[in-house]
């Protein structure tokens, strides 16, 4: 593919809002889409369309009340693909010992990104909090790492950071070759997407510099240039799954966009909601109004509904009684009732004379159903739907979980994840030593070995322990039992290591895990055990208690830690061997 040749006359076409990249709206269009319900920003298109037969009234009352209903689901599977780093699999190894002399230990890459990292403090916060975030809502997003400061001395390293910018700020993307970027504030570039304006503030990044741009006058200047001569583009898109090219331009979508039509069914319905509350719900009082309205009555004491206002020269509703001739009680005051006067025409008076109106609730009750579901139904599109805590998915096939799936959606999301940050340590690496290491080969070897991980810890406690309930009173295959135990165990004492090592421990290192007491005592008197093995479970919490009293048992293998377990049981088989009686024998 021939590059495209950067010349003033170019950028100035980008910066004045003639040329962007061909997939500029699409791309915007899909980050909005989600971002409204992840931010919980006002949804206009979703809320101002109007309702068949909707009042102007309801309309602009469900304008003013709106709250965000969308934005806790969104923040639920946020929260759970944080824990990613919390694997079993997930590391990130350095390779300290090939870094050449001339690097001191202090300006190691592992250094620089667990401890000074700058603006972030460390990489794995920036990677999970900041990027993470980012990644989720724009997968066409750019991340350009870029010295943070351009002032270092001769003698100093760089300090490269890694800053994301969302499609609307994305005027140009070539991969490898070019990048403009709009450095406006980006929430006011978001608003205007779609009819981009001339920007202010512009970066131009190629494969041998990094250029700042300002609109002056009526023309645009280069304010600073840096030549960072890595012979590469340092800038890279998020991406995600791929979506479709347009004019030799690949879209992206992002990996949680399967969430968005229901997203969008409970925000529009959740506003519906709210007004048929309003409608439906809220206690309407009709009162019998027997007296005349007093202050729109005519020289005969008629009322007329009227009131004359002299300063404006004309006739306008009657306040009081709003046009109705009659006046009601306050409902703050009693009611009092005044007699029919007899041989009058008079209409009778109600005997009660107020009351309350009988209002159809089951449409509320189906549209708060259908919004719950709707929530339920985003969820479950990612197979997330265990993070729904709403009563009607607390039993049966509601909770259910294809964990295969799960995996697949998160394992998605991790390799992304892994990718982005191999590709930002790469150019921290070529910034930090390049005048050091000149050979790129050489400098790859000071590359961490990140791995994909391929073991999530995202159910929560609470349906681990459903689903042992449900597998225990099954009677499912006993180590089937125990290895549930043994997740369940790691994941309600993850933040007590003591107490997590010990119970996984305990069940690990028992012979009988996950068999019932009678079980066990039916297999040893049909030979179907050791008396061993028997006296290992029954006494398991004990045994391990007493092992641990060691420091280093934890540290050991486990064939080691078997053998101590076992050596404790026979000191506890003789014990109790020493101490049967002849009778004992007999029986």
């Amino acid at each position: 593919m021939e590059k495209i040749e950067v010349t003033d006359a170019l950028l100035k076409d980008y910066f004045s809002g003639r040329k962007r990249h061909s997939g500029y709206k699409e791309t915007c269009k899909m980050y909005h889409e989600l971002k409204v319900h992840a931010d919980g920003e006002y949804p206009k298109e979703l809320i101002e369309e109007r309702r068949p037969s909707e009042s102007d009234y309801i309309q602009e009352y469900r304008k003013k009340i709106y709250q965000s209903v969308t934005k806790d689901p969104v923040k639920r599977v946020f929260s759970s693909l944080t824990k990613i780093n919390r694997s079993v699999d997930w590391y990130v190894s350095h390779p300290v010992d090939k870094y050449p002399s001339r690097i001191p230990e202090s300006e190691r890459l592992d250094k620089y990104t667990e401890k000074n990292l700058p603006i972030y403090g460390n990489f794995e916060h920036w990677l999970f909090s900041i990027l993470l975030k980012n990644y989720l809502l724009d997968a066409n997003a750019v991340v350009l790492v870029k010295p943070y400061s351009l002032g270092e001395g001769e003698n100093e390293f760089f300090k490269p950071v890694p800053v994301v910018y969302n499609s609307p700020c994305v005027v140009e993307f070539i991969p490898n070759e070019l990048v403009i970027l709009r450095l406006d504030d980006q929430d006011k570039v978001s608003y205007n997407v779609l009819n981009q304006v001339a920007g202010k503030k512009f970066l131009v990044a190629t494969t041998e510099y990094i250029q700042y741009w300002e609109a002056k006058g009526k023309g645009w200047t280069m304010t600073s240039e840096y030549e960072h001569g890595l012979g590469v583009l340092p800038a890279f898109q998020t991406a995600g799954d791929y979506f479709k090219t347009m004019d030799k331009t690949i879209l992206f979508e992002s990996r949680i966009s399967p969430m968005l039509p229901r997203l969008n069914d409970a925000a529009r319905e959740y506003s519906d909601l709210q007004a048929e509350v309003v409608q439906h719900i809220h206690s309407e009082k009709w009162v019998w109004a027997t007296d005349k309205c007093p202050r729109c009555r005519d020289k005969s004491g008629t009322p007329t509904g009227f009131i004359n206002l002299p300063e404006r020269e004309e006739k306008v509703t009657c306040p009081t009684c709003r046009g109705n001739l009659t006046v009601a009680s306050s409902p703050y005051l009693n009611t009092v009732i005044r007699p029919q006067n007899s041989g009058i025409n008079e209409t009778q008076t109600p005997i009660p004379p107020s009351g309350y109106i009988t209002k159809p609730t089951d449409i509320v009750k189906i549209q708060d159903e259908r919004v719950d579901k709707h929530i339920y139904k985003a969820l479950s599109s990612l197979n997330m739907q265990f993070l729904d805590q709403s009563p009607m998915n607390q039993s049966g096939k509601a909770k259910e979980v294809d964990k295969d799936e799960l995996n697949n959606f998160v394992y998605g999301v991790a390799k992304d994840l892994v990718r982005i940050a191999r590709n930002a340590m790469k150019l921290m690496v070529d910034y930090r030593y390049k005048d050091i290491v000149i050979d790129p080969a050489s400098r790859a070897e000071l590359l961490p070995e990140i791995k994909v991980p391929q073991k999530f810890d995202l159910l929560s406690s609470n349906y681990l322990a459903e689903e042992l309930k449900f597998v225990k009173e099954s009677k499912v295959n006993p180590v089937i039992v125990g290895q549930l135990e043994r997740e369940y165990a790691n994941k309600k004492f993850y933040s007590d290591a003591g107490v997590r090592e010990m119970v996984t421990a305990t069940l690990e290192l028992d012979p009988l895990a996950g068999i019932t007491d009678e079980d066990k005592m039916v297999r040893l008197s049909n030979g179907g055990v050791t008396r061993l093995d028997y006296v290992v479970s029954s006494n398991i919490n004990a045994l391990v208690n007493e092992a641990m009293q060691d420091e280093r048992f934890i540290t050991l293998s486990l064939a080691e830690k078997k053998r101590i377990i076992q050596d404790l049981a026979q000191a506890k088989l003789n014990e109790l061997n020493a101490l049967r009686t002849p009778l004992n024998d007999a029986d």
